[in-house]
């Protein structure tokens, strides 16, 4: 054993329903369009080649029972005529006069179809000379009117030319003379039929369009007199708000009125302030401003320099005569009466000057309130004068506004009574720019559209066959499909066993037979995706069960060994499939005894082991006691075998019969470490798979994937292509060994 050592751990077994880590979360497209157009573009190629030719046989054939010719007319329409731009409108003409006339152009189709031109159409002589009209004369030379009308609706026809001001009328006949009458016919009636009406319609609106103008001249003249009356009644000498009289004695009274009451306001303020000093119940406390004014009066101050002079001599008198002499007492008596006769005085200035002052603040406050009612009221009728001028004024402008609208409604209907009249001086609209002429050849049918629209019919016609064909194809036929399985893992691909170009004997022992083969390169690729996965997670028993029988499961586990144990590991194949065992028979070892008499207690595991002639690859056979042991492969016998299997061998693979026909598989996929699917190309379905995957999935052992045997190179582009460029490696490798050789 020398890749995975004996003893190490494996991964724990998953819970019983939880999904393979390997498997994948989504499936392909239901179709692979690139494999199958390599597939099937021979039957492309061939339907569009039969398409081809049918088509040719076709037009020719078409040509001679059905032959159609088309008969036409073209006719050009003039945009509506604009005052001041000439006869017709310029190139550069607006968006408005451009859906004007896409307009009128899509009118007058609809009028050169109409019943009324084509019944008159009928009528023209003409018609009777068509070879078309024979089959619709009545016994007295006339055109049956009801049938042939109907007739006639389904050959003629009528459209605008895109980007153009072009109309096309056109009549399909089988008779080139034909076409080219009846579109003559119908060009004729429509076009007097367009005169006349033009005619009709334009006097009608150059009536109404007249009295239009009158209507809105009436209305202009009674705007003018309401604005004059506005004017009047209202005595309104500008519309400019600013320099109306109102609005200025507004601006004016404002900061005359702000101003009386910021006035009123210092007054009524100063004024309480003496209410509150005359009130004090300690007497009177006077301003000191007051108070200076009456300390400085005139009064006072000679009051003051009499004391003065007083005092100047009671000084004198003190040093000459002394403190207690007559003369100084009596001029420190004058000195006392003095001051006090000046306190009187101002105390009757202040009180005088102070009552004063309180009466001409009482005044000042009562004529400023006085004022500013005044001022208010001019204020206020000025505002109401203002509002119902600015009133007028509005109504003014409405008017005007109503005025110019009439005005240009009146301009507009005046430059459309213009137009009128030229237009019914020129005519009508529509110009003929060509006669009808015999065609020269058959619009129908054509070989530049009939051959490619018959092939492309035909092609299509075979492409959908294909992907019906590919959509109701259940069945496996390359690992492509197998990737369409929800969470299902193409492991590979094993060929057909005669695409191989170095012919193995049996599929079998392929990888020993003929190693340098493409089945043995395929086995190979398949047994490095399962080994790259089992050294991963530490994996020993894979168990290989297919679908129905013939799938190929022993072949696949054969080989499978033979290619790991080139690789040095030592591999052993339990057969597993004790209702039809094929391992022994393959790889030439003995029937028994085997896992059957293992199970049964009968034989060794050591004992019942065979080698093979492939190196590191061992067998143990089912055995020949075969009868019931299925029964037992859930004991713990068989789980004993497994672990034996595990400590002794590096690879351990369990061949099962199809799980289709038995139930072993998915009991054994309870014991082993991973299950492998194999399915037979263009055998098993998807839905079988996708079962079976499901399953195995359930159970311990870990699905890695769906292995497809006997892939046929028809199953895809992808596979051919493979396959031719291995065996030409293969071919290549064989000559340089043979020349060498030599």
């Amino acid at each position: 054993m020398t890749s995975i050592p004996a003893n190490q751990p494996l991964t724990a077994p998953r819970p019983v329903g939880a999904p393979a880590p390997s498997a994948q979360a989504a499936g392909g497209p239901l179709i692979d369009p690139v494999r199958v157009l390599q597939q099937y573009y021979p039957w492309l190629l061939l339907s569009g080649v039969a398409g081809a030719i049918v088509g040719t046989v076709l037009h020719f054939a078409l040509l001679f029972i059905y032959p159609i010719y088309t008969g036409y007319v073209v006719f050009e329409c003039s945009p509506p005529y604009r005052a001041g731009e000439g006869s017709t409108a310029s190139a550069a003409a607006t968006p408005q006069v451009k859906e004007e006339l896409q307009l009128y152009m899509e009118t007058q189709v609809s009028v050169m179809r109409s019943d009324v031109v084509l019944k008159r159409a009928l009528e023209q002589p003409q018609f009777r000379e068509t070879k078309w009209a024979q089959s619709y004369l009545t016994p007295s030379g006339a055109i049956e009117p009801v049938e042939a009308l109907k007739e006639l609706r389904k050959i003629v026809g009528s459209y605008v030319v895109p980007e153009t001001a072009l109309i096309r009328l056109q009549v399909r006949t089988q008779n080139r003379q034909d076409a080219a009458i009846i579109a003559t016919a119908i060009k004729d009636v429509y076009l007097e039929d367009n005169r006349q009406q033009t005619n009709r319609a334009t006097t009608n609106l150059l009536t109404l369009t007249s009295d239009k103008v009158k209507e809105l001249e009436s209305d202009i003249r009674n705007l003018d007199n309401s604005m004059e009356n506005l004017l009047q009644v209202r005595e309104i000498t500008t519309l400019e708000q600013q320099s109306n009289e109102r609005f200025v004695e507004i601006v004016q009274l404002q900061p005359q009125i702000v101003e009386l009451r910021d006035t009123r306001a210092k007054a009524q303020e100063q004024l309480d302030t003496y209410d509150n000093l005359a009130k004090n119940p300690a007497g009177v406390v006077y301003p000191e401003a007051i108070r200076s004014a009456a300390e400085t009066s005139r009064v006072a101050e000679e009051l003051k320099a009499q004391i003065a002079q007083v005092q100047a001599r009671l000084n004198s008198d003190k040093q000459e005569f002394g403190e207690e002499h007559g003369q100084v007492k009596r001029g420190e008596r004058l000195i006392v009466a003095l001051q006090s006769e000046r306190q009187r005085m101002i105390e009757t200035i202040m009180a005088d000057e102070f009552a004063s002052q309180r009466e001409t603040l009482r005044n000042t406050v009562q004529n400023t309130e006085a004022a500013l009612s005044q001022l208010s009221d001019r204020l206020e009728q000025a505002r109401t004068k203002l509002r119902d001028t600015t009133i007028a004024i509005k109504q003014y402008r409405e008017f005007a506004l109503t005025r110019e609208e009439k005005l240009k409604l009146k301009s507009e209907f005046e430059a459309r009574a213009v137009e009128l009249a030229l237009l019914q001086q020129r005519g009508t609209r529509v110009r003929q720019l060509n006669e009808a002429e015999p065609p020269d050849t058959p619009s129908f049918p054509q070989a530049k559209i009939l051959i490619p629209l018959t092939a492309v019919a035909i092609v299509g016609l075979t492409a959908g066959f294909i992907v019906l064909k590919e959509a109701r194809e259940q069945r496996i036929r390359s690992p492509q499909d197998v990737a369409m399985i929800p969470r299902t893992r193409p492991l590979g691909f094993v060929p057909e066993l005669a695409m191989d170009p170095t012919q193995p004997p049996k599929i079998e022992t392929a990888t020993v037979d003929k190693p340098e083969g493409i089945v043995a390169e395929s086995y190979r690729q398949i047994r490095t995706n399962i080994l790259k996965a089992c050294q991963a997670k530490g994996y020993r028993t894979v168990l290989v069960t297919s679908g129905l029988p013939g799938s190929g499961s022993t072949s696949l586990v054969s080989n499978l060994a033979a290619s790991a144990g080139s690789l040095g590991l030592n591999v052993l194949i339990i057969d597993t499939n004790v209702r039809r065992p094929g391992v022994h028979g393959a790889l030439g070892v003995s029937e028994g005894p085997g896992l059957s008499e293992i199970l049964k207690g009968q034989a060794a595991f050591a004992s019942s082991v065979v080698a093979t002639k492939i190196e590191n690859v061992s067998v143990l056979p089912a055995g020949k006691d075969r009868k019931g042991v299925h029964e037992r492969f859930a004991t713990k016998e068989m789980a004993g075998v497994l672990n034996d299997a595990r400590e002794k061998y590096d690879l351990v693979l369990l061949d099962t019969a199809p799980s289709v026909v038995a139930g072993d598989a998915v009991t054994l996929s309870g014991l082993t470490d991973a299950a492998v699917l194999v399915v037979r190309a263009y055998s098993e379905k998807r839905g079988l798979v996708a079962r079976l995957r499901n399953q195995l999935g359930e159970h311990k052992a870990e699905f890695l994937g769906v292995i497809v045997n006997a892939v046929q190179a028809s199953a895809g582009g992808y596979f051919k292509k493979n396959f031719e460029q291995a065996m030409e490696y293969q071919r290549a490798g064989e000559s340089s060994s043979g020349s060498k050789a030599a």
